[in-house]
């Protein structure tokens, strides 16, 4: 079975084969019980290699709650944590020994590491990958199941989300790729922001390396920050990240000792300074070859969360049709594309 996994440092976006996906905060919280509290809420509750933790969304109340947010992630213990927990659950209803992984790295992460690859190390270690998962209260059909892959591929972020742009799942192209244009996808994450222009032949892309690089921390996390400042101007206290979070999720609204604050103007300028952020890092970065770009695809969670100020940075910006997703369906149509070629090669 291909499972497709893009563990971002925001959320983190699985999809199978089958079409059944996972969309869930990157956080992860040790626990020390899995039973029902006073209220009766059973909790969402793993057990990973004998341990006990919350992931998701029940992790984001949990004063223990981790983030994943160094550059190098994949050798954070949450990052796989994540992972396991993603592959677990898109196992449940299609339930196959054999796993076909597909994820990514940014960019610049992917191809920027001294000797092997950020890619190729990635790989290593994700071949090499055994974690024993069962959910406490919603068992899996299997029972525990030992998570690992009979077959890992590694891919660029931002350069899966061509093809999820042009391509469906299997392989079928549903947008036609005409000759001779350059395609510029704005991958905007939660940490950072990955540009990687194509030039396209007959039914297919050549990356432009020259054109192609990631912005680090300019992802959506910029608001986060903007947030945490505002309000300790304003009472003298720093919200954690995850605090902001919960600020932006409530509309900008949070109570704090006994007073109501307002901070909704503040994430409207945080999000037009960021968008012109981006904006910038491309005139920079590309130059006057921007204005022979046939089309700006504006791919990510972070695009859905900018959408109407990213919309004004190019005449030619659209929306990727699968936002969040987009990487995670990418990586399926280059897992797809994988196996064709390797049977072919028989």
């Amino acid at each position: 079975m291909r499972i497709a996994v893009d563990v971002g440092y925001g959320y983190v976006k699985a999809i199978n084969e089958h079409g059944g996906r996972l969309h869930i905060p990157s956080v992860v919280s040790s626990v020390d019980s899995a039973g029902p509290d006073v209220f009766g809420h059973v909790p969402d509750i793993y057990r990973i290699d004998g341990r006990l933790y919350a992931v998701g969304r029940e992790a984001l109340e949990s004063r223990k709650a981790t983030l994943a947010y160094e550059r190098d992630k994949w050798n954070h213990e949450a990052t796989k944590i994540l992972l396991a927990v993603a592959v677990y659950e898109l196992t449940r209803d299609h339930y196959t020994p054999g796993v076909h992984l597909i994820t990514g790295l940014p960019l610049d992460h992917y191809f920027g590491t001294a000797g092997k690859s950020g890619g190729e190390q990635l790989k290593t270690m994700l071949e090499h990958f055994r974690t024993e998962v069962d959910h406490v209260h919603r068992p899996h059909p299997a029972g525990p199941v030992m998570i690992h892959f009979d077959r890992v591929t590694v891919f660029p972020q931002g350069a899966a989300s061509v093809y999820s742009a042009f391509m469906g799942p299997d392989g079928s192209i549903r947008r036609p790729i005409e000759k001779g244009n350059t395609i510029m996808i704005v991958n905007v994450g939660y940490r950072t922001v990955d540009v990687v222009t194509f030039r396209t032949d007959m039914n297919s892309f050549r990356v432009v390396r020259d054109l192609s690089f990631t912005v680090d921390d300019s992802g959506v996390v910029f608001i986060r920050h903007a947030v945490a400042d505002a309000f300790q101007r304003l009472t003298g206290r720093r919200l954690s990240t995850l605090e902001a979070e919960r600020v932006i999720n409530e509309n900008g609204r949070i109570y704090f000792s006994g007073r109501e604050y307002d901070l909704r103007s503040e994430i409207h300028k945080a999000k037009h300074d960021l968008a012109m952020r981006i904006r910038d890092a491309l005139v920079a970065r590309v130059g006057d070859e921007l204005d022979f770009v046939r089309s700006v695809i504006l791919a990510g969670g972070g695009s859905e969360d900018l959408k109407s100020e990213l919309l004004k940075i190019h005449p030619a910006a659209e929306m990727h049709p699968d936002g969040p997703f987009a990487d995670a369906t990418g990586y399926l149509v280059v897992g797809k594309l994988k196996e064709i070629s390797a049977s072919e090669k028989r």
